[in-house]
């Protein structure tokens, strides 16, 4: 699969804006969203749009951003990422399970796998 756009879905800044440059330098298209809130109500997604999800988010989650999407038809792929270890999302059942779960920190080459499949 080519170069994507990827939604940035993260309330950290910093994190957001870090990975926005790794993306352009493995020539995908950022679009970052620094509040789910405002990335639910104003998202455009296109069918090929990849979105990379915060798990840990004030307000909404990352699980509640996915349920808001999949509930409004949007089947993106979704790659979610967390700081506190996959393993601690295991109890949230199928959905953890068939989730896309990148542990932060990680490398260029760990992000384009997942975006790429």
């Amino acid at each position: 699969m080519g170069p994507r756009t990827v939604h940035i879905v993260d309330d950290d800044h910093d994190v957001a804006d870090s990975l926005a440059l790794l993306l352009v330098s493995l020539r995908h298209t950022p679009v970052i969203w620094y509040c789910p809130q405002i990335f639910l109500a104003e998202k455009q997604l296109k069918p090929n749009d990849l979105v990379l999800l915060d798990i840990r988010m004030p307000i909404l989650s990352g699980w509640d951003v996915m349920r808001a999407l999949r509930a409004e038809g949007h089947q993106n792929d979704i790659v979610y990422m967390t700081g506190h270890g996959a393993e601690a999302y295991l109890s949230q059942g199928e959905i953890a399970a068939r989730a896309n779960i990148l542990p932060k920190p990680f490398s260029a080459i760990d992000l384009q796998a997942a975006i790429t499949g």
